[in-house]
Formats: structure tokens, sequence, C-alpha cells
């Protein structure tokens, strides 16, 4: 008895010249006929199949991948897209389903990983996404949104442990399963106090915003817990006075901005405690002298605009592209 040979699927374009020659030809077209509504005609074009009325797309639509695999399906009303339409790999494993009105998403919409596992699954009202699930190649949920409870929330794709989520205005994120951030939201702003916490559970940052922009006093702390600044914002830039603290609470450096520029006179201290620098800041042009933690004189110099000359304990100048601010 002689085995039945079964058709072997051709790769797109080769199907797509088959069936150009076959229509230049005159042959009838391979794929399946679609049954079109009352008054309409079927048009045929390479792998693509569809029913117009006046030249306008209406009823069934069917693109191909090949003669033995569709690609996409679904149906015209009055030249736009609406019902269910669905779409498939070339393996023939089911890609996406959406059901739509008038153009518009409306109804359920899924997407489908290669492998078959579910990628993502959305509730859209009248072109406006209401809802979703977003899923990894291997069915871990990574994300989820929904409006009408106004939450938002991310897992770690590869552990599942929670990272971030939304409730309303609060808004909390967690690093390894400890939380490392609180907040609030208006919309996409930042608004309120925020802080934030180390890997090790310690307060490290806090302070105010408005309207998405850091504004009024802002503080920082080290991870022994001692403050490690404290200054203000306005419209996200320093303004007034700042303090800077080593770790232990000591002064580590003491001065004034302008426009989120450094002005007037900064000084900075050793851990020791002893003095380590006196600088004058104003228009890109500042003298300053430092100190080395014994009080020994470490250099002195002027900055203008990026260039430093400076002199060094033995009196040699210098003169190099540097930097006018440099940290403390």
């Amino acid at each position: 008895m002689n085995a039945r040979i079964q058709p072997r699927p051709l790769p797109f374009l080769a199907a797509a010249t088959l069936l150009g020659a076959l229509a230049a030809r005159g042959t009838p077209s391979p794929l399946p006929p679609l049954a079109c509504p009352a008054g309409t005609r079927l048009h045929v074009f390479d792998l693509t199949q569809w029913c117009q009325r006046g030249g306008v797309d209406e009823g069934p639509f069917e693109r191909w991948w090949d003669p033995w695999q569709r690609a996409e399906a679904g149906t015209h009303v009055q030249g736009r897209r609406s019902g269910r339409w669905l779409s498939w790999y070339p393996s023939g494993v089911l890609a996406g389903r959406s059901d739509l009105e008038v153009g518009e998403p409306h109804g359920e919409r899924a997407r489908w990983w290669p492998n078959g596992v579910l990628a993502s699954r959305e509730r859209h009202l009248r072109g406006e996404r209401v809802a979703c699930e977003a899923f990894t190649e291997e069915g871990r949920l990574w994300w989820r949104l929904d409006r009408r409870q106004r939450l938002e929330a991310h897992w770690d794709p590869a552990s599942g442990t929670l990272r971030s989520l939304r409730r309303g205005r609060s808004f909390r994120a967690w690093d390894g399963g400890r939380l490392v951030e609180t907040g609030e939201y208006v919309g996409a702003t930042k608004v309120g106090t925020w802080s934030r916490w180390s890997r090790r559970g310690v307060l490290v940052g806090k302070g105010p915003f408005v309207e998405g922009q850091r504004e009024g006093v802002w503080e920082t702390w080290h991870e022994d817990g001692s403050l490690a600044s404290r200054g203000a914002f306005r419209c996200d830039v320093e303004t007034g006075t700042w303090r800077f603290f080593h770790p232990g609470g000591r002064p580590a450096a003491l001065g004034a901005y302008y426009n989120g520029r450094k002005h007037g006179r900064w000084l900075a201290w050793h851990e020791n405690g002893r003095l380590r620098r006196v600088a004058s800041h104003g228009d890109d042009v500042g003298a300053w002298t430092e100190w080395g933690p014994g009080g020994r004189l470490a250099g002195r110099g002027v900055a203008d605009e990026g260039w430093e000359e400076r002199l060094g304990p033995r009196g040699v100048r210098e003169l190099t592209l540097g930097d006018v601010d440099p940290p403390l």
C-alpha cells in the first residue's frame, strides 16, 4: 500500500510567488474562497483575500502565511475592523485575539507567546484599556493594571516577588522583599512626602514633591542612621543653605546654593573635625584653599570657567582643566 504524501507548507515568499504566477495565468487561487455577503465582491492579492462593496471593505478578511496556514482573520464593517479578530504564528499557534467595535478595541484582547503560553490579557471599553495582566513566557504574572480599582502592580519576572504596588494615590516599592520607597501620585505626577530605605531597612532619604518636582526641605541619612544632608529645593533645584555630615554626625560641609549652583562661601571638614577646605563660589570664578587631615596646607588656587590654577604646598603653580566644584 502506497503511503499518502502530505503537502509541505511553503515559505511565505515562495508561496506568494506561486500565487502571483497562478494569478497571472488566470488560475484560481488555492486559498479557500471567502463567503462574501450579498452585494460585495471578493478580492484576492497574493496571500490576502477580502470582500468589498463600492470600494469599501465589507465582510470577512483573511491573510495567510502560505496556502495551508492562516496568519490573520476577521471582519470589516463599513471599512473598519469589527467583531472578533484572530492572528496566528507561522507554526499555527494562536498569537492574538481581539474584540473590536468600529475599529477600536472594545471587550477582550489577548496575546500568546510562540510557545502557546498566555502573554497578556486586556479589557477595553471603547478604545480605552481598563484592565490588563501580563505574563512571562513561563506563565508568571509580572504586571497587573485595573483602572476601575485604581490598582497597578509589578512583580519580579524571575523570582515572582512583588516589586511595586500603586493603589489610588498610594505607592510602595520593594527590593528583594524589603520596602524601599513610599509616596503618592496624582495621575502620573509625584506629590506629597516621599521616603526611601536601603535594602538593610535604613531610612536614607525623605522629602516633599509638589507637582512632580522636589520642593521644600529634604533630608538624607547614612547607613548607620546618622544624618547625611539637609537642605531645600525649589522647582527641583537646590536653594538656600545646605549642610552635609560624615557618618556619625560630624559636619562635612556647609554652604549655600543659588538656582542649583554653589554660591558664596563654602566650608568643608575632615572626619576628625579639622578644616579641610574653604572656597568661594560665584559666576564660575572661585578661590579655594585645602588642608590635610593633620592641618597642613594641601593646596590653594583659583577656578575660572573650568580652569584651575593650583598652588601646591611647595609653591609650585599648576594650570589644569579641572573641576570648578570638586567633590567634598
